[in-house]
């Protein structure tokens, strides 16, 4: 079926009043995937299947992406990340880029859940109405928000014949709590068959994904930028040896197990230097009010992601104790890399591994295991010599998840264009093993 439409459309030619120009809708299911302007002398004509109202009539000539990715504030690591990638994909001025923030932030006047359901179920509301005259949707989310969101907005894309892209944060996305109801499960993975793609992590993320939806899967890792070069060599004398906590401060990220580790350490081992133990994060308040009361401990509470950044080089040793055991690629963990610092971590997840390999950059320790955390610690308040060989190495390998690198390979999977001069750049993440879709 052709049909063809036409309006009128004032233009404004710099001579005063505007000039009425014809535009011609041409609409084609043969034709092309998606609008096409070309000049025709006076008239304008949009050759495609897809009519985009704001486009024809002259508000965005830019191909619109509707983005839906949570942002700071509040502070939190896929929060930087979604940022990173609005931010770079702003910088190009390619693309007219719609933002929505989801999930709803926990406001402090939240605290009826009703308010925050309604808040989320309007902003929802808001991205379906504006998904049919988006080019691409982008969803950056965590595992039970991208599993119950994803598949309605998949399945509104669809009429509309628009792509839609899926970005998990984390390292298993099939572990969401929604795909364990019976008969519900297996609906939400029925519906993810529609998306464009799907991009995970890790590749025991993707690994888990059933086999007809593996087609496609992309794995491509987690990112940070580098750390700011103003920041220098602001390490202490080794007088002291300082060790570092970042992120959430409650027991299941194990900050429990290093304060149990790092009393141990100062009571049962006389023969180190002076230790002081540095968390920043904020969580709950039985473990918080353990930390102001804890010896040579010093609570930082929360601070901005650039502030850490050019905080981390003063301190010695990253401990990384979480008992999670859907970690992906940790981006406190790649700051920590990057600072560089040496880096003990619990192997909770396989993932973890993608990052840090036992003894080359960094000590890797079985979760919520308190003795072989202290004495991890012990070998590196020991050792000065051994701490630079692991940072230096983790230097290194922090490369492979340099923001500058990774999202111009984010960029192309989501169908936006990439500049041969990114691609180039990005060309050391092909030699990585395990980051190509399985």
């Amino acid at each position: 079926m052709v049909y063809h439409r036409k309006a009128l459309r004032a233009r404004h030619t710099g001579t005063g009043a505007p000039e009425k120009q014809l535009l011609c809708v041409a609409s084609d299911p043969a034709a092309l995937p998606h609008p096409r302007w070309c000049d025709e002398g006076r008239g304008t004509a949009l050759a495609g299947p897809y009519f985009n109202m704001s486009e024809a009539f002259g508000h965005n000539r830019k191909p619109k992406l509707l983005l839906v990715a949570p942002v700071p504030p509040p502070l939190g690591g896929a929060r930087v990340s979604a940022k990173l990638f609005v931010d770079y994909v702003e910088s190009k001025g390619d693309v007219h880029v719609v933002h929505y923030d989801l999930p709803v932030r926990a406001l402090e006047q939240d605290k009826d859940s009703r308010t925050k359901i309604l808040r989320t179920a309007l902003k929802t509301l808001q991205i379906l109405c504006e998904l049919p005259f988006a080019r691409n949707t982008v969803i950056f989310c965590s595992r039970n928000f991208g599993v119950s969101i994803g598949p309605p907005l998949i399945c509104i894309a669809k009429l509309f014949r628009r792509p839609v892209y899926l970005r998990f944060f984390g390292g298993r996305p099939m572990q969401s709590k929604y795909l364990k109801i019976p008969f519900v499960g297996c609906v939400l993975l029925w519906l993810l068959r529609g998306a464009e793609k799907i991009i995970v992590e890790t590749r025991q993320g993707a690994s888990e994904f059933p086999p007809h939806l593996r087609s496609n899967i992309e794995v491509i890792p987690g990112y940070r930028p580098p750390t700011p070069p103003d920041v220098g060599d602001k390490r202490r004398p080794k007088a002291c040896v300082s060790f570092v906590y970042v992120g959430a401060v409650n027991e299941a990220k194990g900050v429990l197990d290093l304060l149990n580790a790092f009393a141990n350490m100062r009571d049962q081992a006389t023969d180190i230097p002076p230790v002081e133990l540095h968390i920043y994060g904020t969580g709950d308040q039985t473990v918080t009010e353990k930390l102001a009361s804890a010896p040579k401990v010093v609570w930082h509470g929360a601070v901005p992601n650039d502030d850490l950044r050019r905080q981390l080089p003063a301190h010695d040793v990253f401990v990384f104790p979480s008992r999670y055991d859907t970690e992906g690629h940790p981006g406190v963990v790649v700051e920590a890399m990057m600072a560089p610092l040496a880096i003990i971590a619990s192997c909770s997840s396989d993932s973890i591994s993608d990052l840090i390999t036992d003894g080359e950059e960094g000590i890797l320790i079985p979760a919520a295991d308190v003795s072989s955390l202290r004495d991890a610690m012990i070998c590196l308040a020991r050792n000065p010599a051994k701490r630079d060989e692991l940072a230096a190495k983790a230097l290194i390998k922090s490369r492979q998840f340099d923001s500058r690198h990774v999202l111009p390979l984010l960029s192309a999977a989501f169908g936006l264009s990439v500049t041969a001069r990114e691609t180039d750049s990005s060309k050391e993440l092909d030699a990585v093993p395990g980051y190509d879709a399985p």
